[in-house]
């Protein structure tokens, strides 16, 4: 699955380089070389969902429309908005008050310092635990920056400069007047009269449906289309005015441009990670020839046409930028120790991109990353756990016949490191996935005691249910452990199970 769809099927439906040289411990007072413990997300204060929701209802309400039918898809539009931060939370996958949105939330106040245009409004930066390379304006002054793009931004300005592009919509208004614009479009006399006539087409009925829709929809796009141009304009004069380096722009564009490429193209030494004297590593795990994915395929299935795009090319973005003329006034000792302070944490953004992998069910990509990352970090333990944990979680999908719901077969549009990993996984069942896990950890001398990580492993392999009971016992042990919300997560989950 590409990285892009995550968040449209998990959300709208209901990782780099290195850098060497710092001490991550100054930062986050963790020893990454050797183990990391995963941020346990805070709650916001209770009223920040419903002042979201009733301060974009307000402005919706200066609103005026041609006619009702748009009005209603409106404010259905705005609730969707704030269902989804609220279901975001509840599922939690929203970051607060830890050290890494304190952090963008720093560039932010900086941004809003620097800007009086931005001085009215009170911005709410939160990190979105997805792999999503993207960051997203819900109105309001509420911005979501994505993990999977902030591990893949290499300066404090590429940052500041994606804050610049979003606080931007919020001062054009965009989100409200594109909510706008598609309810009248979609429900204008015009749009009503043509979804009648493809209703009485008597064949391909549904398609004829389908196409005028999309039809009505590139229409709406290719007015957002214009919003992310005037984003980028105004985000960069922004940032610029706070001395953040514009040239950022251009970096962050080529980022962009990048984004469904994943970030480890390399093959991986597999035999020699997971082979051991009880549990010989079998050549047939590697072959290729066993897989359905050597049926020819057709190049053109999947793929988004460009009048669907939400964005404009990133080409086409760089010739508008090239055509400004901005120039910043780089604050040299303010940008240099914040630069400093990121680099102390680019690390931990990395390792929180793996914890969310886990947490949102994207095991091949977990063990994909918690392997690459171990090139740069060998002696990390919770490299090595996430390893374990991915196979364990894997072997379970296996043994109840969802593996396919998880695990893909490879495919042309992936690099060769991510495909490799994908023949490996389906090549294997359920007794050589626990198998593996097993000798994993006993090859690299991890005990599944006294340690968070470890002793969750331990609950979650055992064939014994996971009740409230456990998990409390877990809290008790390991008080501040955001294991412990995982294992809270699957409780409710065999509840709703055993529901059904």
């Amino acid at each position: 699955m590409k990285l892009k769809i995550f968040l449209s099927r998990f959300v709208l439906a209901s990782v780099f380089l290195i850098i060497i040289g710092f001490c991550p411990a100054c930062i986050t007072g963790q020893d990454i070389f050797n183990d990391y413990a995963p941020i346990k997300n805070f709650s916001p204060s209770p009223e920040i969902i419903p002042t979201y929701r009733a301060t974009i209802l307000r402005s919706a309400n200066k609103v005026e429309f041609q006619n009702n039918g748009a009005k209603t898809d409106f404010f259905e539009g705005t609730k969707r908005l704030s269902d989804i931060i609220h279901r975001l939370d509840s599922m939690h996958l929203l970051m607060y008050s830890d050290t890494l949105t304190k952090f963008v939330n720093q560039i932010k106040d900086n941004i809003v310092s620097n800007n009086p245009e931005l001085q009215q409004k009170e911005y709410k930066i939160f990190l979105l635990r997805t792999p999503e390379p993207n960051a997203f304006y819900f109105g309001e002054g509420l911005i979501l920056f994505c993990l999977g793009l902030i591990e893949r931004l290499q300066t404090v300005d590429e940052v500041a400069t994606i804050l610049g592009h979003e606080m931007s919509h919020d001062y054009f208004n965009h989100l409200v007047i594109g909510l706008h614009q598609r309810s009248e479009m979609m429900n204008s006399k015009q749009a009503k009269k043509e979804i009648r006539q493809a209703a009485r087409t008597r064949m391909y009925r549904t398609t004829a449906i389908q196409n005028l829709l999309n039809a009505y929809q590139a229409d709406y796009l290719r007015y957002k289309r214009t919003y992310e141009l005037k984003a980028d304009s105004m985000g960069f004069l922004f940032s610029s005015r706070c001395g953040y380096n514009v040239i950022a722009a251009k970096q962050v564009l080529n980022v962009l441009d990048e984004a469904d490429q994943l970030r480890f193209p390399n093959t991986l030494p597999l035999e020699q990670i997971f082979s051991s004297e009880q549990f010989p590593f079998k050549s047939y795990w590697l072959y290729e020839e066993n897989l359905a994915y050597l049926v020819e395929r057709d190049s053109i299935v999947g793929l988004t046409p460009d009048s669907l795009k939400t964005h404009p090319d990133c080409d086409v973005r760089k010739e508008s930028l090239a055509k400004m003329n901005l120039k910043s006034q780089p604050d040299i000792q303010n940008n240099m120790d914040a630069e400093s302070q990121y680099r102390n944490l680019r690390p931990q953004f990395e390792f929180e991109m793996l914890a969310t992998l886990i947490q949102v069910g994207q095991y091949p990509m977990a063990l994909y990353t918690a392997l690459n990352l171990q090139k740069e970090f060998p002696e990390n333990r919770y490299l090595k756990y996430a390893t374990a944990n991915a196979l364990i979680e894997l072997g379970k999908l296996a043994s109840g016949n969802k593996y396919l719901e998880s695990v893909e077969f490879p495919d042309d549009q992936y690099q060769a490191g991510y495909n490799q990993v994908l023949t490996f996984l389906q090549n294997l069942n359920s007794t050589a996935l626990n198998q593996l896990a097993d000798q994993y950890l006993l090859k690299n001398e991890l005990t599944l005691d006294d340690h968070p990580y470890g002793e969750y492993l331990k609950i979650i392999s055992s064939p014994d249910p996971i009740t409230p009971a456990v998990v409390t016992s877990y809290q008790e042990k390991f008080q501040e452990s955001a294991f412990s919300i995982l294992l809270g997560d699957k409780v409710v989950a065999e509840q709703n199970k055993s529901k059904k």
